[in-house]
């Protein structure tokens, strides 16, 4: 018996292990994180909106954790640690945007531990980028993690946010680094 469970800890570390490196080269072929837009919006004009859904192509339930916001004053929901990159051209590096999937003093919500099961689709990021942010186009990709205050351990691909007071003016984002 005590063998079987330590193949079983052994089997979920080398899990783990293999889905939390956290460097930029950090992406998960048995896990996608997939970009998509949202519809614009005439609340905020120029703005563009992005989400992003993590699917669990692996045999396992992956755990992970998210704040349960109470519904209220800011509105309730469910939010994972997630976050958007924007690429910098001039240091060759990607740097996130705040918020991040930082956790501090002043966080509300309830942190809850829970889990991905096997072929499940979750919304784990959202984003509005206001018009200010995203002048002269921008290159971006979502950075999550299953934990708060880790590095990320899934990048989405880069995908370009045009510029919205030229939006025919395409900038390229292929070939950038993961």
């Amino acid at each position: 018996m005590s063998r079987f469970r330590l193949s079983w800890i052994a089997l979920l570390f080398a899990l783990l292990a293999s889905i939390s490196s956290a460097g930029d080269e950090s992406i998960s072929p048995r896990l996608e994180l997939n970009v998509s837009e949202l519809k614009p919006s005439s609340l905020f004009p120029g703005a563009k909106a992005y989400f992003a859904t993590l699917t669990n192509t692996t045999t396992q339930p992956i755990p992970l954790e998210l704040l349960q916001m109470t519904t209220g004053y800011l509105g309730g929901g469910v939010f994972y640690p997630c976050a958007v990159q924007f690429w910098n051209s001039k240091t060759k590096k990607w740097w996130t945007i705040p918020p991040r999937n930082k956790r501090s003093e002043h966080t509300v919500g309830q942190l809850i531990h829970s889990e991905i099961k096997p072929n499940e689709t979750l919304e784990v990021c959202r984003r509005i980028l206001m018009k200010e942010r995203i002048k002269g186009g921008r290159c971006a990709r979502f950075a999550f993690t299953f934990h708060y205050d880790h590095k990320p351990d899934i990048l989405s691909k880069p995908f370009m946010i045009p510029d919205p007071e030229k939006p025919d003016n395409p900038i390229r984002c292929a070939g950038l680094q993961r």
